[in-house]
């Protein structure tokens, strides 16, 4: 599993106007998280990352809000993505 801050590096040169944080700075209990949501895009420019209202029901680019290739580099790292309201999702290590 990579390590929380090599993760968030990975994801910031990988996305445009990214927020990562950690995710204790919004909530204590969220210890080790990373903590992000709207307002970033892919690369290009052209996806949301997070779209949590996508209706993209057969999941061609999103699968559960979150752009499928974003959710790879997370996944690929050992970590995972959880939603927590629209605007606002954290990713964990999958442990």
């Amino acid at each position: 599993m990579m390590k929380r801050e090599k993760l968030m590096e990975k994801l910031i040169a990988n996305t445009k106007d990214g927020f990562f944080n950690e995710g204790e700075n919004f909530c204590s209990s969220y210890k080790g998280s990373i903590w992000t949501g709207e307002g970033t895009y892919s690369l290009d420019g052209e996806w949301e990352v997070f779209n949590y209202f996508s209706e993209d029901y057969a999941e061609k680019n999103y699968v559960m809000g979150v752009y499928k290739p974003f959710r790879k580099i997370v996944e690929d790292a050992g970590w995972m993505i959880e939603c927590h309201d629209p605007g606002t999702y954290f990713i964990f290590p999958n442990e």
